[in-house]
């Protein structure tokens, strides 16, 4: 099929009649040093610019090409309605996507927790495209926009958390001692992980909170309940006056009721965020009460609703996560108020 390829203006007369009638095998027929059709219209120097131009023309339609594709086998289709439906359709369909939003595709399968807590911005820079290409793919997908999207990945992490028989499943047979050694290495991970995310300027900053605080209020819930426990010891044991917010009864808010200005909140949660954690902080926030938060990333609602915030995610095996560097944190951050107090006591000679 001979195609006449003219001046730049002309790629929308050409996108209506290539896109339908040109595969991509085509198309690059027309790009390849060999292709008669480019030859036979007097383009004999490839080197010259008129025909590097035509060539740029045609590689502009292939994109064009691919792109509409894409969209009449996906976007005319209902958008999927969960994480297995989404997965499922870009495992079958993803190879009609052009080659950018086959990049965001593997991305979004890879790192799906990361896609449900990140902004547009963050996931571009990490997926190096640009804001708009995100957008372009949800779209792809029958969506919106990106944020209908994104919502498959945060309804797959809060489902994802609330089973823990299930992910036993996942588990295969190694033995105890092995199941150990799993869970161990996830610890260190976890340390690893959190001394790259805690910032030292940070921690000085909630320990100069704590440390200046009349009273400080203890709360978390569901699986970060223990870290709250034994924030509750290890303060106490040094003489630092701190509440555990039981929420025994449903009392949460009354246990909060005369925290004030010169008190402080400590927050612990990580995704899915117990939703207990985030009313008791928005209690805080109506009172003036500073909130110093322990949460896992920077989309983390106690993120924004805290003065001061400490990142750390615990490494996981097998979807099961342990407290261990949450459990290191609150020792680092007790033992630090109670020197900022000067609570030491003296040793005797």
């Amino acid at each position: 099929m001979a195609v006449m390829v003219g001046k730049p203006s002309s790629v929308v007369h050409l996108k209506s009649s290539l896109l339908y009638l040109c595969s991509p095998y085509q198309i690059d027929r027309l790009l390849d040093r060999g292709g008669n059709p480019l030859l036979s219209h007097g383009l004999e120097d490839l080197g010259s610019a008129a025909c590097q131009n035509r060539i740029k023309i045609l590689k502009r339609i292939k994109i064009l090409f691919l792109w509409t594709r894409a969209r009449f086998l996906m976007a005319m289709a209902h958008p999927p309605h969960d994480y297995a439906e989404l997965k499922d359709r870009l495992v079958h369909e993803g190879e009609a996507l052009p080659r950018r939003l086959k990049q965001v595709a593997a991305a979004l399968l890879k790192n799906p927790d990361e896609i449900a807590l990140s902004t547009v911005a963050q996931l571009a820079e990490k997926m190096d495209v640009q804001p708009s290409t995100l957008v372009r793919f949800a779209q792809v997908l029958g969506f919106r926009g990106f944020s209908d999207l994104q919502l498959l990945f945060r309804n797959r992490l809060r489902e994802s958390s609330a089973d823990h028989r299930a992910r036993l499943k996942t588990l295969t047979q190694k033995g105890t001692a092995r199941l150990f050694d799993e869970f161990a290495e996830a610890t260190i991970a976890s340390f690893e992980l959190a001394r790259q995310t805690l910032d030292p300027e940070r921690i000085d900053a909630a320990v100069q909170s704590l440390s200046d605080a009349d009273t400080i209020y203890l709360v978390a819930s569901g699986r970060t309940f223990p870290a709250a426990t034994y924030a509750a010891y290890a303060f106490g044991a040094l003489g630092i006056k701190a509440v555990l917010v039981d929420q025994v009864g449903g009392l949460g808010r009354t246990q909060m009721a005369t925290a004030s200005q010169t008190d402080l909140v400590l927050a612990i949660s990580f995704a899915p965020y117990a939703p207990e954690t985030l009313n008791l902080i928005d209690a805080a926030r109506m009172s003036g009460t500073p909130i110093v938060a322990i949460t896992d990333h920077v989309m983390s609602p106690l993120a924004s609703a805290s003065d001061i915030w400490l990142e750390l995610a615990e490494a996981d095996y097998a979807s099961f996560r342990s407290l261990s560097a949450t459990f290191a944190l609150i020792m680092t951050l007790s033992v630090a108020v109670a020197k900022k107090r000067g609570l030491e006591k003296p040793v005797s000679s």
